[in-house]
């Protein structure tokens, strides 16, 4: 981990939000559960768990370990429904399971894809598959090896030999971890497929997960270093999703687009280590503007009382 100047909580994310991958291939494969997404609403959950489902086709980064299904190559009839390539929401396809004593009508399965192979683009290694979060598809029936399947929710094309997870209830909670954020400075590793520049809206990947001390709804600050000028914070991130070494994050607010590569830091260790020469972050500097055209208001305020909710405005 490098230091300035030299250049979901895990419960959440473990009782909801089902990784397609598990350890490496020497090691015991582990699943982590996945939301039921049949509805959209979120009421009842807990602000980290909304964020967690709100963002659960962000996807990840992780080392593969076998999936439970795939998507089969026969995905319907020349009679009548024809058969399609190119699958989405309301098709009704086959899975070919691996273990299809384990399945039953009513049980759900999340469809995922392995894009590529991602290593740090700083230090080399190898971090783990980017995978992509497609659907949801709930069993209709079993046949043989054979489920049929509806698809109840897609995130983006589905095509035939997409692997399948099946959810599975949530495993007790562990206590919620009190490990505090590293000090020193992680990397933006990876970016959306096809996507080369990120401002706010977006997702991306980084090097720090819940091993580093990451909890959902963490906030990070990016900056960026260039010789001859002083380091300028161009925004922050959420995280939105857990690994042990990895994190998927969403772009709450940029004033530049992000890079891969680009360095963040938590903003209590860019205080300490740049002390009153800190350079503002868009969230203070908005702070600021506003009490500079409105002297009589309390400090952090908006008018008629309320606190201003980062990211966005009255």
């Amino acid at each position: 981990m490098m230091k300035l100047g030299t250049g979901l909580s895990a419960v959440l994310v473990s009782t909801l939000f089902l990784a397609t991958t598990g350890l490496a291939a020497d090691k015991a494969p582990t699943k982590d559960i996945a939301p039921s997404i049949a509805a959209p609403e979120t009421g009842g959950l807990s602000p980290e768990a909304a964020l967690v489902l709100k963002n659960f086709s962000a996807g990840f980064i992780r080392p593969p370990s076998p999936y439970d299904a795939q998507v089969s190559q026969i995905t319907g009839d020349n009679q009548t429904t024809g058969n399609k390539r190119l699958l989405g929401g309301g098709d009704q396809i086959y899975l070919e399971l691996n273990n299809p004593q384990e399945a039953a009508p009513g049980d759900k399965f999340t469809i995922y894809r392995r894009v590529k192979k991602v290593y740090h683009p700083v230090r080399g290694q190898y971090l783990g598959d980017l995978t992509a979060v497609l659907g949801v598809v709930k069993v209709l029936r079993v046949t043989g090896n054979k489920a049929t399947v509806k698809i109840e929710r897609s995130y983006d094309a589905i095509f035939p030999g997409d692997g399948a997870i099946r959810q599975t209830p949530p495993a007790p909670a562990p206590a919620s971890s009190t490990q505090s954020l590293p000090d020193g400075t992680g990397v933006i590793v990876e970016l959306p497929p096809g996507q080369t520049l990120i401002a706010q809206g977006h997702v991306l990947y980084i090097d720090w997960g819940r091993n580093d001390g990451l909890k959902i709804g963490d906030r990070l600050e990016v900056f960026r270093e260039n010789t001859g000028i002083p380091i300028q914070i161009i925004g922050e991130l959420q995280i939105v999703a857990l690994e042990d070494q990895t994190a998927t994050a969403r772009v709450t607010r940029s004033i530049a687009p992000f890079l891969l590569g680009d360095r963040f830091a938590a903003k209590e260790t860019l205080q300490k280590q740049l002390g009153s020469d800190a350079p503002m972050s868009p969230h203070d500097r908005k702070e600021a503007l506003f009490q500079d055209m409105n002297p009589s208001s309390p400090a952090g305020m908006l008018p008629g009382g309320d606190i201003p909710e980062f990211g966005k405005s009255k």
